[in-house]
């Protein structure tokens, strides 16, 4: 009868090779949230005008909160949502411009938020004209 020995190496190579990977490794990797330049943006007074808003992912799928910050006075986010949806690589968000609202050229942010602490910002110009 012949008797195998099996080392104490091999055997956890196995054992990890049957769990799927080694302790701490994470399969599916770091999530990752980057925010796409939003381009530059123009607004007339008394209408609204969409914004596209895109993002980049790796290894994460759930819904990502978008925030406009810095909009000039008299231009406000329209939509009570603002996420982009469950694997969903951009959303379309709607800022309008009072009739009122002071023209010229602006710097705006907006920010792409996760969880934990998936966020990432970029601003943006932001031009209000006349009607």
């Amino acid at each position: 009868m012949r008797r195998w020995s099996i080392g104490a190496a091999a055997l956890t190579g196995i054992v990890v090779i049957l769990l799927g990977g080694a302790a701490g490794c994470n399969k599916t990797g770091t999530p990752r949230l980057t925010l796409k330049d939003p381009g530059n943006h123009t607004l007339t007074r008394g209408k609204a005008t969409e914004v596209k808003i895109s993002v980049s992912r790796e290894n994460y799928r759930d819904p990502v909160t978008i925030k406009f910050e810095d909009l000039p006075k008299g231009v406000t986010v329209k939509d009570t949502d603002t996420k982009i949806a469950t694997e969903k690589d951009s959303g379309t968000f709607n800022l309008e411009a009072a009739g009122d609202a002071p023209t010229g050229d602006y710097t705006a942010k907006v920010t792409a938020t996760g969880t934990g602490d998936l966020k990432d910002s970029k601003t943006f110009k932001l031009t209000v004209q006349d009607k």
